[in-house]
């Protein structure tokens, strides 16, 4: 009989779900800029954030992270308390969510 080793796949799926949030909140930004037609945007986009992009945004209550911009562009990211992306790290570097070393 064989018994696959299952518990190195779990948890594997946080670092894509924690990418395509912020990939979500990096196109919300890039929306916002679009429609109201200006050259940049700063401030912060996460589950509570409210006056710019949040309206391009699907499920912004579930986000596990606040998400900083300057002039539209993405800076940092910071999970929130309780946040499903615990184990990860933001890498400010790679503008990505990477598993903790």
């Amino acid at each position: 009989m064989i018994v696959p080793n299952l518990g190195r796949f779990f948890g594997r799926g946080n670092v894509e779900a924690a990418n395509t949030e912020l990939a979500n909140a990096v196109v919300s930004v890039a929306a916002y800029i679009a429609y109201e037609e200006i050259t940049g945007w700063s401030g912060a986009v996460g589950p509570a954030s409210t006056g710019g992009p949040e309206e391009y945004l699907f499920n912004q209550g579930s986000m596990q992270a606040v998400y900083d911009f300057v002039d539209g562009d993405l800076t940092n990211a910071t999970k929130i308390a309780d946040s499903k992306w615990e184990p990860l790290t933001f890498n400010t570097g790679t503008l990505t969510w990477e598993e903790t070393p």
